[in-house]
């Protein structure tokens, strides 16, 4: 929830997808002030000032199982677009694939809304149908983790390298995570359940 001076359409929401990177760049240009120009975020005033404006095509997380900042088991890293949800799950520090989630908003199959909440049912990564959707998330994630800010971020899980960054890592929304260091992650209030590493009840 947002509050600031002027808005044209107080106490509105809105289906906009957004990141928590992008509170500070907000804050920023509402403050008047200029953030510095490497952030990973970029300010949603257009979405204060108009909540049926275009936010993020998608919105990227990324944590851990179980959730601590060291010696962990597995790494996961989920999309989420308007309509669909895509999780890659890989052991760490082999990046060996472990899983795949695919969830499909629009299907009463694969989501449902209860009591107000997206609850993702039916993991649909081995549906022909959505072969194509799943591959384009699947480069997306790959081009996402690669860029250059995130090839930042990659070096403060590697083995042996000091803890670069200690924010508080959340998924769809889920307060806190124990002593996280990314601070990328997917706006709240969309997703529902969070995606689950194999064995720990996801599909």
């Amino acid at each position: 929830m947002i509050r600031a001076p002027g808005l044209v359409k107080p106490g509105v929401s809105t289906d906009a997808l957004l990141e928590y990177v992008d509170i500070y760049p907000t804050l920023a240009a509402l403050a008047g002030l200029t953030p510095p120009a490497d952030l990973d975020g970029k300010s949603f005033v257009p979405v204060l000032e108009d909540p049926a404006a275009r936010g993020r095509d998608v919105a990227l997380s990324q944590f851990t199982r179980p959730w601590k900042a060291a010696a962990f088991d597995a790494m996961g890293y989920s999309l989420r677009t308007a309509t669909q949800r895509y999780t890659r799950w890989v052991e760490w520090p082999s990046q060996t694939l472990l899983a795949e989630e695919f969830y499909d908003y629009r299907s009463p199959a694969s989501a449902t809304w209860d009591a107000g909440l997206l609850i993702e049912q039916e993991n649909m990564v081995a549906h022909p149908a959505y072969a194509d959707s799943l591959n384009r998330l699947r480069a997306s994630r790959k081009a996402e983790v690669n860029d250059a800010t995130n090839r930042r971020l990659w070096l403060a899980y590697s083995p042996n390298r000091t803890l670069v960054r200690a924010d508080p890592v959340h998924h769809d929304g889920a307060a806190g995570g124990e002593s996280g260091i990314r601070r990328r992650t997917s706006r709240t209030g969309l997703h529902g359940r969070s995606g689950q590493p194999p064995g720990n009840g996801g599909n």
